[in-house]
């Protein structure tokens, strides 16, 4: 049986990981898929903040307030973006106001006129990638995946402080999930 989240299309929705799950890297993360191709599906983690911004990688920009967020373990040389404006070249709406992809130089310019604020785009160093059927196993054996119940993912995406995203998704699942949020993050109930 299906729980509830696990669809056709897992593009735009909010995956939160369990702290219970063995792999470091995506404890205690919400994740946001972006894309399909052939089974795999692309994710970015979107509570993971750096101390990194666009002016450390980007000189042509003055956009020194916009952080970069950690998006996964899998290519960190690359930027990504996520953000609310259908009009940048080769943007794919994801959700209801969630743009994937797109021309950074673009952006870049229109973040430098004003025209995108810091709670309308979100910059990724890295991705995950899961396979869907994994995605989907893990979500009906509740193991390590859950889907909260959210229907403005852009809330969670573009939130001004991503440190409570997590408890806050998970609190959405259910009551069980709940009481997972309240659990410390000492490593040693980690591991």
């Amino acid at each position: 049986m299906k729980k509830e989240g696990c669809t056709q299309s897992p593009i735009g929705k909010l995956l939160v990981v369990s702290p219970f799950i063995g792999n470091t890297y995506l404890r205690r993360t919400v994740l946001i898929t972006a894309e399909q191709t052939e089974g795999i599906v692309t994710s970015f983690i979107i509570n993971r903040k750096t101390r990194l911004t666009v002016n450390d990688i980007y000189d042509e920009t003055t956009a020194g307030d916009f952080p970069i967020y950690y998006g996964g373990p899998c290519d960190t040389d690359t930027i990504n973006i996520l953000h609310k404006y259908p009009q940048l070249d080769g943007a794919k709406r994801i959700a209801h106001d969630v743009y994937y992809g797109g021309n950074i130089s673009q952006a870049l310019v229109l973040i430098d006129i004003g025209q995108i604020k810091p709670t309308e785009i979100r910059f990724f160093a890295g991705h995950t990638w899961w396979e869907y059927v994994e995605i989907e196993r893990q979500a009906n054996v509740r193991k390590g995946l859950f889907f909260p119940k959210v229907s403005d993912v852009g809330r969670y995406i573009f939130c001004d402080d991503p440190t409570n995203i997590w408890s806050t998704a998970l609190a959405t699942v259910d009551s069980a999930c709940s009481i997972l949020g309240e659990i410390p993050t000492q490593e040693v109930l980690l591991n």
